[in-house]
């Protein structure tokens, strides 16, 4: 039995140092093949792996979309810087200052009428040497006319609404001193007045004309005076 377990070792022993010299024979022998169940471990990692990175670009993909908002908002709500000029050159409009030089129109402003020349209480009837007649403002003497007649009205009004009342004086004046017409005797006292109440009354009614128009504070005034003035005469003659 010893010889046989000598000979049992003896031949173990060369075979392993067989093996050794063939390993360092071949130093790149391809590695033995992974067993079963180091491939599932290795399955089971990658799958691992790879639900945690999909899970991870969900979660960044979902941050991202509820902060996209809040920039818009913010780049909306913050003004836009106004260029610079380079320098030499000419001020860039900001985006405001071009919408408000577009809205400028393009023609000009309409000029405004010019103020009406306010005269005195006194304007002139003058009447020239061919016949002609008109109103002013000075004496008739300066345009080389005679007078025909002074009239006076309220001060501070522009000259055509004070020729409008010098006119309505003369017109009433005229009927007042015009004769009556196809007179064959002398008329009476009691006819005298009569036509004088006629007049006067048509000049109540001439000033209750004018006060209607647009007028002027003054002017109302003035019409107010002379029509208590001619009420005034018409209750002295008891018309």
């Amino acid at each position: 039995m010893g010889l046989q377990d000598r000979d049992y070792m003896r031949e173990r022993n060369r075979n392993t140092l067989d093996r050794m010299l063939r390993d360092m024979d071949r130093p790149f022998t391809p590695p033995q093949a992974p067993s079963l169940f180091t491939m599932t471990l290795a399955c089971i990692a990658v799958g691992f792996a790879l639900y945690q990175a999909y899970d991870w670009w969900t979660a960044k993909n979902a941050r991202r979309k509820q902060a996209q908002p809040v920039v818009e908002r913010l780049v909306e709500e913050r003004p836009s810087a106004t260029p610079l000029a380079r320098p030499g050159s000419e001020r860039v409009p900001s985006p405001s200052e071009a919408a408000r030089v577009v809205a400028i129109p393009t023609q000009p402003p309409a000029p405004e009428p010019a103020p009406q020349a306010r005269t005195g209480g006194t304007i002139y009837h003058c009447k020239d040497y061919s016949g002609g007649t008109f109103w002013a403002s000075n004496h008739c003497h300066e345009h080389r006319a005679l007078i025909d007649r002074i009239a006076s009205v309220p001060a501070g009004l522009p000259f055509e609404q004070q020729v409008q009342i010098a006119e309505a004086q003369r017109h009433a004046g005229q009927q007042l001193a015009a004769p009556p017409a196809y007179v064959q005797a002398p008329p009476s006292q009691a006819s005298q007045r009569r036509q004088l109440c006629e007049s006067l009354d048509a000049r109540v009614n001439q000033f209750d004309a004018m006060a209607r128009q647009p007028q002027s504070a003054q002017t109302q005034d003035w019409i107010r005076a002379e029509r208590h003035k001619t009420r005034d005469e018409q209750f002295r003659l008891r018309c």
